[in-house]
């Protein structure tokens, strides 16, 4: 019995830590116009991490926007990226202090021609 109740305290301390650990994150597949990743709170204090894989000879421009709670529309464009100019990867490309604010990124209606990437946001606890 208390076997089974240290393996039952093990084993939540384990699912806890890993549930709160690590990093939150929005990822999308970028293959037509307007595209997004879901939006991604980034709260206070936090840091933004940017990630954009290449796969298949894309010729878009993705664009990073932040909104803040009161606001309903993605007026903010924080940066954006030719895709078919990217020599490698970009990955891991921190924004400190970005917190406070709702993300997103992906590619705007007309900013899309062809090929595919992958992007995503996320935030490091």
């Amino acid at each position: 019995m208390k076997r089974l109740l240290l393996l039952t305290v093990s084993l939540l301390l384990l699912f806890c830590t890993s549930a709160f650990a690590g990093e939150v994150y929005e990822t999308a597949v970028i293959s037509a116009n307007a595209t997004w990743t879901d939006a991604l709170y980034v709260g206070p204090g936090r840091s933004l991490d940017v990630s954009i894989y290449k796969l298949n000879s894309p010729v878009a421009t993705i664009k990073l926007f932040k909104k803040f709670d009161e606001e309903t529309t993605w007026d903010h464009e924080v940066d954006s990226w030719d895709a078919a100019t990217l020599s490698v990867d970009e990955e891991n490309i921190t924004r400190a202090g970005a917190g406070g604010a709702w993300y997103r990124i992906g590619c705007a209606a007309g900013d899309y021609t062809s090929g595919n990437c992958t992007v995503r946001i996320g935030q490091y606890y």
